[in-house]
């Protein structure tokens, strides 16, 4: 099932309309389908402040594609819910005001239906425009689609570690997902590995995505660990 969904490397030289629309669905799909083990009840709670329910992640992530793509490129673009972009904004302040993020747990409105129905409207928005989209106004986007690709990934991984959260909490100890027990024989013993003193380049280089963060590539001196 994964391997059919997972997205492949984007061709930074030179990507065409068929790479962004395969990574932008690639994309979505797996987001749903870390949530297919879940019921209901599972994308709505909020453990603790700093855990997002699954609900919100998902529609967080199609408020993004949204608020920095289909605005600014779709001429009279209209949201399905206007108050959506008061619910699922995060931290970006300069956008908008935004729900108190401890507080998150406490919408029961939209309801898990309706948010999958959000992120289908925004789906079907944005393969219109990538499928009718000329190339030059394709590479003025293309940063903040690829941007909107890593945010995304980035979620799919809190929305994992926010339900190892949610579902340690509970008495039951309910399973995330089943899977046949892995084998132990053949895992070698754990080890240190040394590290001498030295000056080191670390930071991003290549022409691959990387966050503003992760640069520029510079020379840093470390103590032997």
């Amino acid at each position: 099932m994964t391997e059919s969904i997972q997205a492949r490397p984007l061709n930074v030289r030179s990507p065409s309309k068929t790479d962004f629309i395969e990574q932008y669905q690639n994309v979505r799909r797996f987001s749903e389908y870390l949530c297919e083990p879940l019921v209901t009840e599972d994308y709505v709670v909020q453990s603790m402040p700093d855990v997002s329910p699954t609900k919100w992640h998902l529609a967080h992530v199609s408020w993004f594609f949204e608020t920095f793509l289909l605005f600014p490129a779709v001429p009279g673009y209209q949201s399905l819910h206007p108050q959506y972009a008061y619910l699922f904004n995060s931290y970006y302040n300069t956008i908008g005001e935004r729900h108190c993020r401890p507080d998150r747990g406490l919408i029961s409105r939209p309801t898990v239906e309706e948010t999958y129905r959000y992120r289908k409207y925004v789906d079907e928005q944005v393969l219109e425009l990538l499928t009718k989209i000329d190339e030059q106004r394709l590479m003025e986007f293309a940063p903040i689609i690829i941007l909107g690709f890593h945010h995304e990934q980035q979620h799919q991984e809190l929305i994992l570690t926010d339900l190892k959260h949610v579902l340690s909490c509970n008495p039951l100890s309910p399973v995330y997902r089943t899977r046949p027990s892995a084998s132990t024989s053949d895992v070698p013993e754990l080890e240190w590995i040394p590290f001498p003193e030295g000056i080191y380049w670390i930071g991003h280089e290549g022409e691959g995505f990387a966050f503003y963060k992760e640069g520029g590539r510079h020379r840093e001196f470390l103590q032997s660990f």
